[in-house]
């Protein structure tokens, strides 16, 4: 018997091992569905331009937290102390497949970079997979933008350590709306997996709401900034709401005459059910060319 043990021991740490991976993987799908990436005037998008464009962004969260919500929705201490590095690149390329048309639309090749690193010695590091993205808007009146938003995830990942070995779907509908200096966005959202192997079980379908809510003070400086503080919401349950998350958070957007923009903030989670606390920092940065 000890020596079945001693035999068992490697895969049984290689089966640990692989679940952390892919708890890994399904940390990151998570912060894409939760859309800590969003700010102010993300989704106000022109739709009148002659020519095609690039407009790339990078965004980052750091988050460290030693607390999980429960079954009970209670906030308890793990005993473990994780910091998670989560990195979201964007390249999108805006486009018209009718120049006359109301309707625009862009489409981007994002990735995603990740660390995870505890106080029991896990550390793993890598970048994600391709997640190719559709999105097309159009604009009722000239102060809103409403359209939706395709994203597919790849279950192989640059990095192999971090492969899902998941199709990941998201689909997401957004409306942005400018009174005098407030801008309000609202976006609501579903995401499916579809395993590759039958061996792993799929993952319950998820739904989020995101919400921000800023305020521009105009031609800041000689340089004429638009300065945006925001508050921000984002909610993310499964389909029988064995899990659930509520953040909220605050931050604030800095725009250039032009167009670079880059922002900072903060979320916290203050309801939860079976899942990791967020206590993140945020930041970003976007710039056309």
């Amino acid at each position: 018997m000890k020596k079945i043990n001693r035999l068992n021991r490697p895969m049984m740490k290689a089966a640990a091992i692989a679940a952390l991976t892919l708890g890994a993987a399904g940390a990151a799908q998570a912060q894409i569905v939760l859309g800590h990436h969003y700010r102010p005037h993300y989704w106000d998008l022109p739709n009148q331009f002659d020519q095609p464009f690039n407009f790339p962004g990078q965004t980052l969260l750091y988050n460290s937290t030693s607390k999980a919500y429960d079954n009970d929705g209670k906030r308890r201490d793990t005993g473990v102390d994780t910091d998670t590095i989560f990195g979201f690149t964007i390249l999108p390329h805006f486009f018209k497949f009718d120049p006359a048309s109301t309707w625009a639309f862009a489409f981007s090749l994002n990735t995603y970079e990740l660390r995870i690193k505890d106080s029991n010695g896990f550390d793993l590091s890598g970048v994600g997979s391709v997640i190719p993205a559709f999105t097309g808007w159009t604009k009722p009146t000239p102060e809103s933008t409403i359209g939706f938003d395709i994203l597919i995830g790849t279950p192989f990942s640059i990095s192999s350590k971090l492969d899902s070995h998941m199709w990941d779907y998201y689909l997401r509908g957004f409306y942005d709306l400018n009174v005098n200096n407030w801008n309000i966005e609202a976006v609501v959202g579903y995401h499916t997996a579809d395993p590759r192997w039958s061996s792993i079980s799929k993952p319950k379908d998820e739904y989020h709401l995101n919400g921000r809510l800023g305020y521009d003070f105009k031609n800041v400086t000689q340089s004429n900034m638009r300065v945006t503080p925001y508050l921000s919401t984002d909610y993310l349950r499964n389909e029988n709401n064995s899990s659930h998350v509520w953040n909220v958070g605050a931050g604030v957007m800095v725009t250039h005459k032009d167009a670079l923009t880059w922002s900072v903030g903060f979320s916290q989670t203050v309801d939860g059910r079976n899942v990791p606390e967020t206590r993140a920092l945020l930041a970003q940065v976007w710039m056309p060319f």
